[in-house]
């Protein structure tokens, strides 16, 4: 009886000890799934202040951008309106200069008046030429003058272990010189008290600009340099085009050729030939 009281008594301990057990596993388990949910709440928050801040510099880079774009859109409208102005006044002193010629004209004689009309023609064919220089910034066609660069570099030799370097010497150069002989001479021929043309006064001031940039050493440098990278990149271009124009025409022979052999077959190569004899 005894031990069968003992053995009741020592079940319900091992109960009492597994339901402690179990209750303490659920309570460890409640408590990581809200530790984790609290991390995944302070993660989810971080992401969206991170998303929201993205956001702010984006929106800030695009406000940078549209500011930047228009304040070039400003600055190009800013020149056009100079240019066009400059335009305008240039054609008004152009029509007076015209007109007074032509005043000029009603009170000469006869053989006064072809002498004058002829030296007209070639003053205006100076001015013309000068201002088509100027419009395609091409400051040494604008005094008349090519920009002469020829020279041979230095190298090495080597003649059995001896070395020596022969110096390079330059064969052709436009120097200051030159570009300030050939001012004064342009200058003459185009000033507006001697040049009758209209726009004698516009092609001077295309003169005194290009003198001005090229006689000055530095500014001449830059100005080289940009006409030479504007080269290059032309000639960048023009190869790219000429090479997508030859890939167009060979693939739209191909098709062609291939057209022909579907519906000619073997008499391809001889209607070919027949047609070339004909043309």
């Amino acid at each position: 009886m005894l031990s069968l009281l003992l053995a009741v008594i020592y079940c319900a301990e091992g109960a009492l000890r597994d339901s402690y057990s179990e209750d303490e596993y659920v309570r460890q388990v409640i408590e990581e799934d809200q530790y984790h949910y609290h991390d995944e709440s302070v993660d989810y928050q971080e992401n969206t202040f991170d998303k929201g801040e993205g956001s702010s510099t984006t929106n800030e880079k695009n406000n940078d951008n549209e500011e930047e774009e228009e304040i070039i859109d400003e600055e190009q409208r800013r020149r056009n309106e100079e240019e066009r102005l400059t335009r305008e006044a240039d054609d008004r002193l152009a029509a007076k200069r015209e007109q007074q010629f032509q005043a000029d004209i009603d009170r000469m004689s006869e053989e006064e008046k072809n002498k004058a009309l002829k030296q007209k023609k070639i003053d205006g064919r100076k001015v013309q030429s000068v201002l088509k220089a100027a419009k395609h910034n091409n400051l040494y066609m604008v005094l008349g003058i090519r920009n002469w660069n020829l020279r041979i570099p230095s190298w090495e030799i080597d003649i059995r272990g001896l070395q020596f370097t022969m110096p390079g010497f330059i064969i052709k150069e436009t120097s200051e010189r030159d570009i300030r002989k050939q001012f004064r001479t342009i200058s003459k021929q185009i000033h507006p008290d001697k040049n009758k043309d209209g726009r004698a006064q516009e092609a001077f001031i295309a003169v005194e600009n290009a003198a001005a940039i090229l006689s000055h050493k530095q500014q001449r440098k830059l100005y080289d340099d940009e006409i030479k990278l504007y080269r290059s990149n032309r000639l960048k271009t023009n190869q790219k085009l000429m090479m997508t124009t030859i890939l167009s025409i060979w693939n739209v022979t191909s098709r062609v050729v291939k057209i022909l052999k579907t519906f000619l077959g073997p008499f391809l190569v001889s209607v070919l030939i027949i047609c070339a004899l004909i043309i």
